[in-house]
């Protein structure tokens, strides 16, 4: 008797839909591997020294301790507060914390690879999640195949805007999945398919957008009004009722930016803050180096200045012009989403350009006049965007409207060249990106200086501060403070900008102890003086542009420990040193 084939074939069908989701998975997946590569590959052997090495940058080792302290927070070792002592010492200084959502992915891998590396491996990881979201955005807006939609992501996980933000070290900024993310949601709430899903991820995904990164998120309203006005253009017979789920879900999107405002309403400025505003735009001058704003050679060229130090910051707005030509040529003709793809283009532009037209370092005069745009319009509407001048960030917007052109343009050929031109214009737009920040790279990986004295420092008996030295200095050298107090444990007088002593009564008043220590001649009575106030090890780093000098605090403190360039002194008898 033979058996029953029913079974058998039972079995099959589990398994075919397995086979089914792993071939349909597999574009998205090969596009988020692939980003994953591209940025391996630029900030080698950093993969593989997650745990031990850190990438040289203005900013990355101040978003290490920020991870830190927002575990520390999570582990209720630190209360819940927006501000601090633990940097700033002896504080409080203010810390509202951005990339939130990055800090806690890096919460859950913090127990396999430490601080530093759960760090590293959301860097590693950020732009293979914007590849992965801006894939489904693309199968979503524009229908087109899995395949091409892959290609098209890693022109916007990998643009030239991203490679810049990721060689400064800006998390927030190479968080830029959070653009595509929460238009997702704003699609399933606008075009009807799931609006009760669509209704709760649009507070959720706005909001995760404004905290983990304000600037982009300043652009979402823009993102999102262009997406409302094309849905409500291309629903024909019934453009009346989607345009009344546009204006709820416009509003939804307004209302949830506002547990963020105090990212855009609140001054940062001052002694008391511990993170640096962004650079206000002063009215005659425009810097060379890291401009606000966008400028028409850079953003069509990449003609702007790459700082080949790199603790300097470079700010990227090339969109890359092979892209754009091929993209152009594609919109020739008629395809779902091209008014959308290419709105985004230019609203990102006209907005990264700032309110008046820039080049070369100086604006550009229309009859004896500096020529207005229409981000002025927003400075007079007061829009927070304004308070920080950064316009040139518009440009991830304009990047995601690339990604968008080159889909739909190559969504209306035929496999398999669609696949084929997908993945050669994916190439070329890396290449084309690489190429433009070609000064960049490769960053320079190093072992934490001093760091086995640092967690000796944290085994130390006694509590106390670390004073670190030179208290003023550039945003570099006062992050390069900040690693070092991820693994000493204790509070820094540092923070995470750039300081000068004549600016900052915190500082002012930290001179006044140490000329205080000064005065008493003896080493074992000026480090007793500077204990009695809280501190429990001076400690010198030489990092940064401008060299200094340690023999100040010789002459102060006597004979120190060294390890490498690093100096540390002992303040107390409980605090033998590492």
């Amino acid at each position: 008797m033979s058996p029953d084939p029913e079974p058998r074939s039972g079995g099959a069908r589990p398994r075919a839909r397995l086979v089914a989701a792993l071939r349909a998975a597999l574009p998205a997946a090969a596009a988020t591997v692939l980003t994953l590569i591209v940025v391996s590959v630029l900030v080698w052997p950093l993969p593989l020294h997650l745990r031990t090495h850190h990438m040289l940058g203005a900013f990355h080792d101040g978003h290490v301790w920020c991870f830190d302290h927002i575990f520390r927070m999570l582990t209720f070792q630190e209360p819940w507060s927006t501000s601090t002592s633990r940097m700033g010492y002896p504080g409080p200084v203010d810390a509202r914390f951005i990339a939130w959502v990055p800090a806690l992915v890096g919460a859950l891998l913090r127990p396999l690879l430490g601080p530093l590396g759960a760090y590293n491996a959301v860097v590693l990881l950020s732009p293979a999640a914007a590849a992965l979201a801006a894939w489904a955005l693309a199968r979503r807006a524009l229908g087109v195949s899995a395949w091409v939609a892959a290609g098209a992501a890693l022109i916007y996980a990998i643009c030239p805007y991203a490679l810049g933000s990721l060689a400064n070290g800006q998390i927030a900024k190479i968080s830029h999945w959070v653009l595509p993310l929460a238009l997702l949601a704003f699609a399933e709430l606008v075009h009807g398919k799931h609006r009760i899903l669509g209704g709760l991820a649009v507070p959720l995904t706005t909001m995760v957008a404004t905290f983990t990164s304000p600037s982009t998120a300043l652009f979402l309203p823009f993102a999102a009004g262009i997406w409302g006005g094309w849905a409500v253009l291309d629903a024909r017979g019934e453009r009346v009722r989607r345009a009344l789920w546009v204006v709820g879900a416009l509003g939804l999107t307004a209302v949830s930016m506002l547990p963020a405002w105090s990212y855009y309403g609140g001054s940062s400025e001052g002694g008391g803050s511990s993170f640096a505003p962004g650079a206000h735009l002063e009215v005659g001058h425009v810097p060379l180096s890291a401009p606000p704003m966008a400028t028409p050679g850079d953003t069509l060229l990449g003609d702007g200045r790459r700082e080949t130090n790199p603790e300097l910051s470079s700010h990227v707005t090339y969109l890359g012009l092979p892209l754009l030509l091929l993209a152009a040529g594609l919109s020739f003709r008629r395809f779902r989403g091209r008014s959308l793809a290419w709105a985004l283009v230019l609203t990102g532009v006209v907005i990264g350009l700032g309110p008046r037209l820039a080049e070369d370092g100086s604006y550009v005069l229309v009859g004896g006049s500096e020529l207005a745009l229409p981000a002025a319009l927003l400075e007079r509407l007061g829009y927070p965007l304004a308070k920080s001048g950064m316009y040139y960030r518009a440009v991830v917007m304009a990047s995601l409207g690339l990604c968008l052109a080159t889909a739909g343009g190559l969504g209306r050929l035929r496999p398999p060249w669609a696949w084929v031109l997908a993945a050669l214009v994916a190439g070329i737009a890396v290449a084309d990106g690489v190429r433009s920040t070609r000064e960049l790279w490769p960053r320079q990986v190093e072992v934490v200086p001093a760091r086995a004295a640092m967690e000796r420092m944290a085994g130390s008996t006694g509590e106390g501060a670390v004073l670190d030295y030179p208290l003023a200095g550039g945003t570099y050298a006062n992050q390069a403070h900040l690693l070092a107090a991820v693994f000493h444990g204790r509070p820094t007088t540092a923070v995470p900008k750039v300081t000068a002593v004549e600016d900052d009564d915190r500082l002012t008043r930290l001179e006044f102890q140490l000329l205080i220590a000064e005065a008493e001649g003896i080493p074992e009575v000026a480090r007793s003086v500077l204990s009695s106030r809280g501190f429990s090890h001076v400690v010198f780093r030489n990092v940064g542009r401008q060299p200094a000098s340690s023999d100040r605090l010789e002459r102060i403190l006597g004979p120190p420990i060294r390890e490498g360039q690093v100096l540390i002194w002992p303040l107390a008898p409980g605090n033998p040193g590492p």
